[in-house]
């Protein structure tokens, strides 16, 4: 359920919350996906909640602009129905400690 990142390049551990492996997952998932938390570490060696939604998919990666992060929401998101695709990708932004 727990996983560990680097989200913001800093060497320090940031975490990623997967609901879909929680013990009671049906809790927090659906047709849109799963439940998903991105817990990212500041200067003051706390940990500041970087994302917190429900997502078909989501895969963090490395990019040339720093960590990307991609997701597919429910279709409803976009304008569709729920089967319909709904891919969105973020860029992780140190200026403004936020993806965007």
């Amino acid at each position: 359920m727990f996983h560990r990142a680097d989200i913001n390049d800093d060497g320090v551990t940031d975490w990623v919350v997967d609901f879909e492996k929680s013990p009671n997952a049906s809790y927090f998932c659906g047709t849109g996906g799963c439940r998903q938390q991105l817990w990212v570490s500041n200067a003051a060696g706390g940990f500041d909640l970087a994302m917190d939604t429900q997502v078909r998919m989501m895969k963090l990666r490395r990019a040339k602009t720093g960590t990307r992060l991609d997701v597919d929401f429910h279709g409803s998101i976009c304008g569709g129905f729920g089967v319909d695709p709904c891919p969105r990708s973020y860029v992780w932004s140190g200026a403004i400690s936020r993806f965007v």
